[in-house]
């Protein structure tokens, strides 16, 4: 069989599996009974999985789970918990002796520390973190660097150095590199909490495959990455939240839908921001949704897409306190930034490396891209548009050039920062009519009308003089800054039995 037809046949069976879910045959409702296959702490679930069948409902008991290695689902299994499981990526580490100021066990440890990922903190790509009684330690890089609340690891010895005692604490190492894989597709995952894994940067603990529905999970201290799936696959209703590098994301694939999810307080490891770190990332999708999701205090951009994705949507999220861009689409191609209340982000000035970072929404080198109907508010930019010298992702759709750019119907407070559309590539002809990119319609309040708020054909204007330029004459301009939305509230993480 052909890989082609192979692939036809996967999506089939995930498509099938999707419309069984939506239909509400495996999926659990808060408060209802799991009906399955019971599993509890004391066996082994890969075993378990293993001897059901494909399409079983698999029943987690209450208890922490410590599979020996990633577990993988067959096709069309459903896996469901409740707020009292715990699957865990770690490994306890006990026996430790006294030498010198310090205390030293034997730990799980590979023979050498990952250097993948680029960081702008040293040892950043290590990802076997320890936690004690539940909290994560600071690396230490070396012994000498120990101290109150560190941690050493010597990786040729295996061994794990502490200063502070460990007697009567519970102390843990991540260890499994990923706590579930895709495997089968149409997979259902939900009502369970995934903890502190080893994921390398850019790996998941939860790395959804062709079908899955990932619903309901609360997926926290991974090192790498919390979720990803992009392949005709669903995230809902997780609560994603200290993990190392990146809350969700995903490359390759289509027709991904992130959906009322809670991402916050991630990329905790030092991970370059430039490089990928923040809320969310995708790459090379098509068809991405994002939409109602809570993203919010995450280093790095709230929410971003980069390579090459096509047929984006952001929608009616709320994206707040991220230090760096709040909505950022980025070399790629066309994209909806709809409805969405984006605010307080991008004070973190360290990682501005063009003077235009910080927006609350950013386009960059993007082609096709309609922002309309948005709340933009009291970031460290408003809305920009950057066009760069981008030649390093070349595609078969285009240049990566603004074209088409229709900005519309925004609400935009500044009361610091630009709204507008720059270039770094010494060609003016981006501002030129022919390449469609509009301003209109938006409403803006700002500290002051002769402030020069405004950025158009490599200069900086006053709202008087941006609409003399020809942008938004149909605009309005005042000085009276609205309150803020307030949060959402969302049904987010496991649910009660």
């Amino acid at each position: 069989m052909n890989s082609a037809r192979r692939r036809s046949i996967i999506l089939t069976l995930a498509l099938i599996g999707l419309t069984l879910t939506s239909a509400g045959l495996p999926a659990r409702a808060a408060g209802q009974r799991c009906k399955g296959v019971q599993a509890d702490p004391a066996v082994d679930l890969q075993a378990v999985l293993d001897r059901s069948p494909e399409g079983s409902v698999i029943c987690l008991a209450p208890g922490l789970y410590r599979p020996g290695a990633p577990l993988h689902p067959k096709q069309g299994q459903t896996l469901i918990g409740s707020t009292k499981v715990v699957i865990s990526g770690a490994r306890v580490v006990e026996g430790f002796g006294r030498e010198g100021s310090d205390f030293v066990a034997s730990a799980p440890l590979p023979e050498a520390a990952s250097t993948y990922g680029e960081c702008s903190r040293p040892g950043c790509s290590i990802s076997q973190d320890v936690y004690v009684d539940g909290v994560p330690l600071v690396r230490a890089l070396s012994r000498d660097q120990l101290g109150s609340g560190r941690f050493f690891q010597d990786f040729s010895q295996k061994r794990l150095y502490l200063r502070d005692d460990p007697a009567g604490h519970l102390v843990e190492q991540a260890f499994l590199p990923a706590v579930f894989e895709a495997s089968g597709p149409a997979v259902t995952v939900s009502d369970l909490v995934v903890e502190k894994a080893a994921t390398e940067a850019q790996r998941a603990a939860v790395t959804g495959g062709v079908g899955w529905r990932i619903e309901h999970l609360e997926v926290r201290y991974s090192h790498g990455v919390g979720i990803t799936c992009a392949d005709h696959c669903t995230a809902r209703g997780n609560y994603v939240h200290h993990n190392g590098e990146l809350g969700v994301g995903g490359s390759g694939g289509s027709d991904a839908l992130y959906e009322a999810n809670e991402i916050a307080f991630n990329s905790l490891a030092g991970y370059d921001t430039a490089w990928e770190a923040g809320g969310g990332k995708w790459t090379q999708l098509k068809n991405l949704v994002v939409r109602n999701n809570y993203v919010h205090d995450n280093r790095g951009p709230g929410l971003w897409t980069d390579i090459n994705a096509d047929q984006v949507t952001f929608a009616d999220n709320y994206v707040s306190r991220n230090s760096h861009m709040g909505i950022f689409h980025e070399i790629s191609y066309a994209a909806t930034i709809s409805g969405n209340t984006v605010v307080g982000n991008g004070f973190d000035p360290s990682l501005d490396r063009d003077g235009w970072g910080g927006a609350g929404i950013r386009v960059a080198a993007s082609p096709g891209v309609r922002i309309s109907e948005n709340t933009v508010a009291g970031n460290r930019n408003g809305i920009v548009a950057v066009q760069q010298d981008r030649h390093d992702s070349p595609d078969d759709r285009g240049p990566h050039r603004i074209k088409g750019l229709e900005v519309r119907s925004n609400s935009i407070t500044m009361n610091r920062g630009t709204t507008g559309f720059v270039q770094d590539i010494g060609d003016g002809g981006v501002f030129s009519a022919a390449s469609r990119n509009v301003f209109a319609t938006n409403r803006y309040h700002l500290d002051s009308l002769s402030s020069l708020r405004f950025a158009w054909n490599d200069r900086m204007y006053s709202a008087r003089e941006w609409v003399n330029d020809g942008n938004d004459k149909d605009g309005t301009f005042d000085t009276a800054a609205p309150p803020d939305p307030a949060p959402p509230k969302l049904a987010v993480g496991p649910r009660a039995d």
